[in-house]
């Protein structure tokens, strides 16, 4: 009867289950005196009977049908009640969960517009823009959603990750702080903010590290913005015309040509990427990052001995690289040491506990020493921090059989 509403509906078949307890009983011990007074038409009482079991089995078979998935119950519900908030706000999450961003932006605009304070559709729509890789569409939603609901450590996330992609670190950082704030468990939101904090604490990729004239340096945070947003949504070409623009205001800039050789890596252009590398280290040593990118392109070539060269040179500057030692355990792991494997993804995840990746390389190392319920909790792990990690959700499928 909802006197207390559990749920956002305030009407719902589960409300109906109490009141149902005296009709219910009036049936139970009504039957039998019923029967009894009409001893001489038991076959007309066992053919209605009959005829209301049949009914009921009828009707239940139909309800079934609509409850076989989330999209054909709430269509359901949506034939019934078109204006029904909650229904196109399921529906949207399937479809997104289903990779169909256009139905999802459909049915969470609908949930929006019938429930003007729904927080969660608002954040949804943002997310379908995010996917689509327009994260300057995502930016308003997402503070839309913030609005309604403050404490939301997820939209703050996803805001965050919106203004990384629009090239807005600081911005990116003070909501991955508050995601963190909000929800202490929130694993990607310490993702977020240990790699995002990380980037921007390192001392060669600072802006300051390569100075130029004031006009100039305004020019090239211009430049830099523009080719992470272009870099983010996959227009590496275009990205690649803003680096070199930077590097011709300021040829000593060694981030812009660290920054160059990520997108070669990304377009299989691995010579240009070894060269870009080479003059980032050229120009700034200590830059631990280049040496480890140096080492991954040199890998990919077939180049062994510039592949641990670069690696030893990057892991004396910073010992607690992670990533370096992730790499490392790759190796080793490909080479059949799972030990010298498992030591390192272990001293990754000791730098860095939210390191997806390193969980995963982790969990497959296990299970191959035969340690698979350890294993399988590292795929766990990396799920927990990264729900939409395909590469562990497949593995703990394949490892979780065996």
């Amino acid at each position: 009867i909802g006197i207390l509403q559990v749920g956002r509906q305030a009407m719902a078949d589960r409300y109906t289950y109490f009141p149902s307890i005296g009709v219910f009983m009036i049936v139970a011990f009504g039957a039998p005196i019923l029967v009894a007074r009409f001893t001489k038409h038991r076959h007309l009482l066992a053919v209605a009977a009959t005829c209301a079991i049949m009914a009921c089995m009828y009707v239940s078979w139909k309800q079934l049908a609509y409850w076989k998935t989330s999209f054909s119950l709430f269509s359901h519900a949506l034939q019934i009640t078109p204006k029904n908030a909650v229904a196109h706000l399921v529906l949207a999450t399937a479809f997104s969960k289903s990779s169909r961003p256009d139905e999802a932006m459909y049915h969470y605009s609908e949930a929006s517009r019938f429930d003007r304070s729904d927080a969660e559709a608002y954040n949804g729509m943002g997310w379908q823009y995010y996917v689509k890789g327009q994260p300057e569409k995502a930016v308003p939603l997402f503070q839309k959603a913030l609005k309604l609901k403050p404490d939301g450590d997820l939209y703050h996330l996803n805001l965050g990750v919106a203004y990384e992609q629009t090239g807005e670190s600081e911005l990116a950082i003070q909501h991955y702080r508050e995601a963190v704030r909000l929800g202490p468990d929130n694993l990607s939101a310490r993702k977020n903010l240990r790699l995002k904090t990380d980037e921007l604490s390192s001392p060669s990729l600072r802006p300051e590290s390569y100075p130029a004239d004031p006009d100039t340096a305004e020019e090239i945070s211009r430049f830099f913005k523009a080719a992470v947003v272009k870099s983010m949504a996959g227009n590496f070409d275009e990205a690649a015309h803003y680096y070199r623009r930077i590097i011709a205001l300021n040829p000593k800039d060694a981030r812009a040509y660290y920054y160059l050789g990520i997108l070669h890596i990304f377009q299989k252009r691995i010579g240009e990427a070894i060269s870009c590398f080479k003059e980032a280290v050229k120009l700034n040593p200590e830059f631990y990052e280049s040496q480890y990118n140096l080492a991954v392109a040199s890998g990919i070539i077939g180049d062994r001995e510039g592949f641990f060269r670069y690696l030893d040179q990057c892991l004396r500057i910073k010992p607690d690289y992670y990533m370096a030692h992730n790499q490392l355990g790759l190796y080793f792991l490909k080479q059949g040491e799972i030990g010298k494997a498992i030591d390192h993804f272990r001293k990754a995840l000791d730098y860095f506990p939210e390191f997806d990746e390193a969980h995963n390389n982790l969990a497959i190392a296990l299970v191959q020493s035969g340690k698979k319920q350890e294993g399988l909790s590292h795929f766990r792990r990396a799920l927990q921090i990264n729900p939409e990690y395909a590469e562990a959700k497949r593995n703990i499928e394949v490892y979780g059989k065996k």
